[in-house]
């Protein structure tokens, strides 16, 4: 054999090689494609029609929040004091429907499904109680205004949390592993960005004045009652059309009692009712077989002895003690019926520690949020010094807002490749120096957009990894007990967040009075010195306190232990229930 034929067999050998490997290769890069595309049960499509519960979800709550205090304050006429314990008799209510509707959601049996059941029950009186919250009228008597004040805000709460509570409970029975969660989730985020920013800037386009000012004419002070009315009621609308969406077109429900069980264990539950069924028969048929022959022995005893009654005694002993058996299993049953209430799932929610941790680190988080978005209008008027009103104070929201739908795509790389915990610290480090800045941005409203969009990042992971993270903590419950439980979940963790709000309103009293912001809404005097002290309370609120939340949240989110080997080993465990119920 020559060089020359061996060379040539060597690359012909090489190229034959190199071809295989490549197409290998290309085989392997098609494979895994077609696994992740396997991998996402639910199509885009649908995906994206789920994410309209969270769109619908949070426009009408941001408007609630936005709108309702200045409402019935600046236009109806009630005073401070009168709001402040009307609120908190609706902060209680407001955190003790959420585990109640979210434990009924679970135990809940229909053809329609448990979660879709009560969000069809919910999409109509949820739409018209936004209208409801403004139609009061500025002549009622004062008690009046309160009465129908507390009712209607209680009556749209509960309204919301039943499709709020569903909604949210849907993501992790409908999305069972971390590459289905990651898609879905980066969907549900930009639409849930959408409803926040439809909450916030719509009220500002239909509502030509927000509150009564002096120059007003009488025509112009009766319209802004009417342009509350008519911003309740576009978005009752939209309520309507989004709820219809979710519930038509996104709500994929495991068909069965548990989110998890599969045909053959719906099967099996049906067989094995059925055959306690025919065991309770047989044993109620075999004790009238008993009581016929005691009958009889009892009448041939009689006859044998009589005078003698000891037989009778004994059939009396018998059916006694029958009797307070029957009465202890009947008291057994009437016990574990009581047992399976809302306290005991409270106190197996709250003892699980992960989920104790996240909530509290959701709290504080919430807490930031709310306080970012309700702080930045007083931020924008003072210390940038943006006349009220000005459509750039709506800008720098939306900027921010923005921003973090933007960044999901990079939160889902970060989750990915980091996991949910780890890319959640890391978004929450960012933040942190992104608030940095406020303290410093006095006149300068520019740079002052260019800073709400660097928070925007922060903000994005802040609303991205609360939903697989808590899905994560379901799993892992549904290893240990055999049961999914999403309900109760996501019913205690929106007690525990509604706290945020109280806790928003307590620091905004103590920094503002401090500083004398309430001297300020009494007089109606200022000063140059008045105004520094102004400024320098909403720039704390705004830096330092919110810079303090997050490393708070930061802190607990290191402490908490579902990640790593353990993260994995649920992840194992679902696979195999998963694989074994399908």
């Amino acid at each position: 054999m020559t060089t020359k034929e061996s060379s040539s067999r060597e690359s012909v050998s090489d190229s034959g090689y190199s071809s295989t490997t490549s197409s290998q290769s290309s085989v392997k890069t098609k494979e895994k494609a077609s696994t992740q595309k396997k991998q996402r049960v639910h199509k885009t499509s649908t995906t994206i029609a789920y994410g309209f519960g969270a769109l619908t979800d949070q426009m009408s709550h941001q408007m609630f929040q936005f709108l309702v205090f200045t409402f019935y304050y600046s236009v109806i006429g009630i005073k401070i004091s009168t709001l402040s314990w009307s609120f908190i008799i609706f902060a209680v209510w407001d955190s003790i429907n959420d585990p109640l509707l979210g434990q009924l959601s679970d135990n809940t049996k229909s053809k329609l499904g448990r979660r879709r059941f009560w969000v069809l029950v919910s999409i109509l009186p949820f739409a018209l109680t936004n209208l409801l919250l403004f139609t009061i009228g500025t002549g009622w008597p004062k008690w009046g205004k309160v009465l129908y004040m507390i009712l209607i805000i209680i009556l749209y709460d509960t309204f919301y949390t039943i499709f709020s509570t569903n909604q949210l409970a849907l993501f992790s029975e409908m999305y069972r592993n971390e590459e289905e969660r990651g898609f879905a989730n980066s969907w549900k985020s930009v639409l849930l960005i959408l409803g926040v920013v439809i909450g916030f800037v719509m009220p500002t386009i239909l509502i030509n004045n927000l509150v009564p000012i002096e120059g007003l004419s009488q025509a112009e002070t009766d319209q802004i009652s009417t342009d509350y009315i008519k911003t309740g009621g576009v978005i009752g609308i939209l309520v309507i059309v989004g709820g219809y969406i979710f519930f038509k077109y996104g709500m994929k429900e495991p068909k069965d009692s548990n989110g998890h069980l599969g045909k053959k264990d719906s099967e099996k539950i049906e067989m094995d009712e059925l055959q306690t069924e025919d065991d309770l028969r047989k044993e109620e048929s075999s004790e009238v077989d008993l009581e016929e022959n005691d009958k009889m022995d009892e009448d041939k005893d009689v006859e044998e002895n009589k005078g003698t009654g000891e037989e009778e005694d004994e059939t009396d002993n018998d059916d006694d003690e029958e009797e307070e058996e029957t009465k202890k299993k009947k008291k057994k049953k009437k016990k574990k019926k009581k047992d399976d209430g809302v306290i005991k799932m409270l106190k197996e929610t709250l003892k699980n520690r992960c989920f104790l941790i996240f909530c509290i680190a959701n709290l504080i988080k919430w807490f930031v949020f709310k306080m970012l978005t309700t702080v930045i209008t007083l931020y924008s008027v003072w210390v940038l010094d943006i006349k009220e009103g000005n459509i750039f104070i709506s800008i720098l929201l939306l900027s921010s807002f923005l921003t973090a739908a933007a960044a999901f795509p990079l939160m889902k790389m970060l989750g990915t490749k980091l996991g949910w915990r780890n890319a959640f610290i890391s978004t929450q480090i960012f933040w942190s120096f992104a608030l940095i800045p406020f303290w410093f941005l006095d006149g300068r409203k520019y740079v002052a957009l260019l800073c709400m969009c660097t928070v925007g990042i922060g903000l994005s992971g802040a609303i991205y990894y609360i939903d697989p993270i808590i899905a994560q903590i379901i799993d892992e419950d549904e290893v240990n007990t055999k049961s999914r439980r999403a309900g109760s979940y996501y019913g205690v963790n929106g007690l525990i967040n509604r706290y945020s709000t109280i806790i928003v309103f307590v620091v905004l009293a103590i920094v503002l009075n401090g500083f004398g912001w309430e001297q300020y809404l009494v007089n109606g005097d200022i000063t140059v010195q008045k105004i520094s002290q102004l400024k320098t309370a909403l720039k704390l609120l705004l830096g330092p306190i919110c810079i303090f939340g997050n490393f708070v949240v930061i802190l607990l989110l290191f402490k908490f232990p579902l990640h790593g080997k353990r993260l994995k080993e649920v992840q194992r465990k679902i696979k195999l229930m998963n694989a074994e119920t399908n």
